[in-house]
C-alpha cells in the first residue's frame, strides 16, 4: 500500500518537471521565431554577409537547445510512462484482490437466506451475551462487504484513470518524438545552411579583400599625387619666398650704396611684413598675408564647413582604419571619407581658395584641389570637372559632377582635408 501511494506522489514530480521543460521549450521557440524574422529581414538587405551568419549561428543554437530540451521532455515523459506502467501493474494487482475478497462474501451470502440466517444465528445462541457479539459480529460482516464492493469500485476507477493517463502519455510522447524529429530536420538544414554563409561570408571576403587592394592601390596613387602636389607647391612657394627675399635685398642694397657715395636722395624699403611669404612650420607651405589670413579664416570654421554635397547624402566610408560594412572580419584605411548621395550629384567648395590641380587617377575617376591658405581639400571620384588650375573658388561653388558607379549605381564623393602634409578627418571640419 506505501508503493501504491507513494507512485503518484512520483508520477506528479515528473510531470511537474515535464511542463517546466515544456515551458522552457516554448520560451526557446520564442527567440527562434524572433531570430526567423531577422533572417528575413537580413536577407533583403545588402552588404549582410557578416549579420547573416551570426542571425544563422545563433538559430543553429537555439535550435540545438530546443531539441535538447524536446529529448529531455521525452525522457521525462518515459518517466512518467514507467511509473504509471507500475501504477497499473500495482492497481490491477489489489483489484484482483478486491475481486477475490468480494467474491468470497458474495459467495458466502448466497449459500444462505439473509433475512433466514440472521435471525436463526441469534436465536440459536447459547445466552443473551452470545447473540449480542453475533449481532456485532453480523453488522460488521455487512460493513466489510460493502467496503469490499467499495474498495472494488475505487480500484476500478483508478485503473480506468490510470489507463487515460497512460493514453494520453503515449500520445504526448509520440507528438514529442514527431516535433523532435521535425527541429532535428531543421537543425541539419540550418547547418548546412551556416555552412553554406560560411562559404559565401569566405568568398565575399575574399572579393573583399581584391576590391580592397585594388581600392588601397587607388588611394595610395591618390595619395602620391596629393603629395606630389603639395611638394610641388611648398617648393613653388618657398621659390617666391626666396625671390621676394633676394628682391628684398637687392633693393636695400641700392638704398645703402647712394648713402655710401653722399647721395641726399631717400628710398623707403618695402614693408616686408605684407609682401613676404613665411610658413607657419619648418618646411611647410611658404604663405603670404592673403594666404595667411584664408588659413586663420579656415582654421576658424573648423566644425562649420557645409559638407562638399548638398541634400540628403550618407557616410559609407569613415576616416582612418575601421571595419568593412557587413563583413567585420575586413578592415580597411581611408585617407578621406565617402559620402553617397541620392539627389543633386554635384560637389561643392567648403570654403574660399584657388584651385592648385586637376588630375585623373585610376579608381578615382577626377579630382580637384583647392588650397585654403596652408590647408587644402581634395575633391575625387568626379565625372566632370566645373573648374581649372589656378581658378579663385568661393564657398559653396560647383566643382563639378560627381560619378556614378556603373555596377553598384551609388554616386559617392571621396573628399579629404590636409594641413600641410598631413591628413585630417574630414568628419570633425564639416557640420
Amino acid at each position: 500500500m506505501l508503493l501504491f501511494w507513494g507512485l503518484p506522489a512520483v508520477a506528479q514530480k515528473k510531470s511537474s518537471q515535464v511542463r517546466q521543460l515544456e515551458k522552457q521549450r516554448k520560451e526557446i521557440l520564442k527567440k527562434i521565431q524572433q531570430t526567423d524574422q531577422e533572417l528575413t529581414k537580413t536577407r533583403t538587405e545588402k552588404q549582410n554577409g557578416e549579420k547573416m551568419l551570426k542571425l544563422v549561428e545563433r538559430q543553429v543554437a537555439q535550435r540545438t537547445r530546443m531539441v535538447e530540451l524536446l529529448d529531455q521532455e521525452v525522457d521525462g515523459l518515459q518517466v512518467a510512462l514507467d511509473s504509471f506502467t507500475r501504477e497499473r501493474d500495482t492497481l490491477l494487482k489489489q483489484e484482483d484482490m478486491c475481486k477475490r475478497q468480494y467474491a468470497k462474501s458474495v459467495m458466502a451470502m448466497q449459500r444462505r437466506s439473509l433475512s433466514v440466517d440472521r435471525i436463526l444465528f441469534l436465536f440459536s445462541s447459547e445466552d443473551f451475551d452470545t447473540a449480542f457479539r453475533r449481532k456485532i459480529f453480523l453488522e460488521q460482516y455487512a460493513v466489510a462487504h460493502s467496503k469490499a464492493a467499495e474498495a472494488l469500485g475505487h480500484t476500478r476507477a483508478k485503473v480506468e484513470e490510470n489507463r487515460r493517463d497512460i493514453a494520453k502519455t503515449h500520445a504526448r510522447k509520440s507528438s514529442l518524438l514527431a516535433m523532435r524529429a521535425a527541429e532535428k530536420k531543421k537543425l541539419e538544414s540550418e547547418k548546412q545552411q551556416r555552412t553554406t554563409e560560411i562559404k559565401k561570408l569566405s568568398g565575399q571576403q575574399k572579393n573583399l579583400e581584391r576590391q580592397l587592394r585594388k581600392q588601397k592601390n587607388a588611394a595610395a596613387a591618390l595619395d602620391r599625387k596629393i603629395e606630389q602636389q603639395i611638394a610641388y607647391e611648398i617648393a613653388e612657394a618657398e621659390r617666391k619666398a626666396r625671390e621676394e627675399r633676394e628682391r628684398l635685398e637687392r633693393k636695400r642694397a641700392a638704398v645703402r650704396k647712394p648713402a655710401k657715395s653722399g647721395s641726399t636722395g631717400k628710398t623707403e624699403p618695402e614693408n616686408t611684413a605684407t609682401i613676404s611669404r613665411r610658413a607657419a612650420v619648418k618646411g611647410g607651405y611658404a604663405m603670404n598675408a592673403e594666404e595667411r589670413a584664408l588659413s586663420a579664416d579656415f582654421a576658424s570654421n573648423r566644425g562649420r564647413l557645409p559638407a562638399p554635397v548638398r541634400g540628403h547624402y550618407d557616410l559609407v566610408g569613415q576616416y582612418g582604419v575601421h571595419s568593412v560594412q557587413g563583413n567585420n572580419r575586413v578592415r580597411t584605411s581611408s585617407g578621406g571619407i565617402d559620402l553617397r548621395v541620392n539627389g543633386d550629384r554635384r560637389a561643392y567648395s567648403v570654403f574660399n581658395g584657388v584651385v592648385t590641380s586637376v588630375f585623373a587617377i585610376n579608381g578615382f575617376n577626377n579630382s580637384v584641389i583647392i588650397r585654403h591658405g596652408n590647408y587644402l581639400t581634395v575633391y575625387s571620384n568626379l565625372s566632370s570637372v566645373s573648374v581649372s588650375k589656378g581658378q579663385k573658388i568661393s564657398t559653396g561653388q560647383v566643382i563639378g559632377q560627381i560619378a556614378t558607379d556603373t555596377d553598384s549605381q551609388e554616386t559617392i564623393l571621396h573628399f579629404q582635408i590636409w594641413k600641410e602634409r598631413s591628413k585630417q578627418n574630414p568628419s570633425s571640419w564639416i557640420r
